[in-house]
């Protein structure tokens, strides 16, 4: 459905430009400034329709074929977070970034590691914790967490080792 709208929206501005150039054929700043415009809307909408054919397999002489992806188009499962029957969550991955902020009085203090579960095609994910746990996740290494979430904005550590 997408597919087709976005043809569509990629056809009608060159449309636009034919009709400019029907009932105005002079070339003045005018004209070219919004064939300039409309030719911009649908160069975007026609890259959005190659885009989506290479993602659904088609190979494109410019674009070549999609990159493959672990399970069939989706990210595998061993790199996504495991719920465990106690309910806590498991997560393994490489530490990218660790940032700490400080809370006002009363709330507890967050802690945001950023962890990217595969190797370097896979999106990095955002762990959020309560506390100061900063020496816990030293940047580069690969660890494996066990945390329970909660619904105050943030998660309590219960267990983590590093990997090799």
């Amino acid at each position: 459905m997408m597919l087709g709208i976005s043809a569509i929206m990629a056809v009608l501005p060159l449309a636009g430009i034919a009709f400019l150039i029907m009932t105005n054929p002079n070339l003045d700043v005018d004209n070219l400034f919004m064939s300039l415009i409309l030719l911009t809307i649908s160069g975007m909408f026609g890259l959005n329709v190659l885009m989506e054919l290479r993602n659904r397999g088609l190979k494109l002489p410019l674009l070549g074929a999609a990159p493959a992806m672990a399970g069939g188009g989706h990210y595998a499962t061993e790199i996504a977070p495991v719920a465990l029957p106690s309910g806590e969550v498991r997560e393994r991955g490489l530490v990218e970034h660790v940032a700490y902020f400080e809370s006002v009085v009363g709330q507890p203090n967050r802690l945001v590691v950023t962890l990217r579960p595969g190797g370097d095609h896979t999106p990095s994910r955002m762990l959020v914790f309560r506390g100061d746990v900063r020496d816990q996740f030293p940047v580069g290494r690969k660890v494996e967490v066990v945390y329970r979430k909660d619904g105050g904005g943030g998660a309590e550590l219960v267990e983590r080792k590093y990997l090799v």
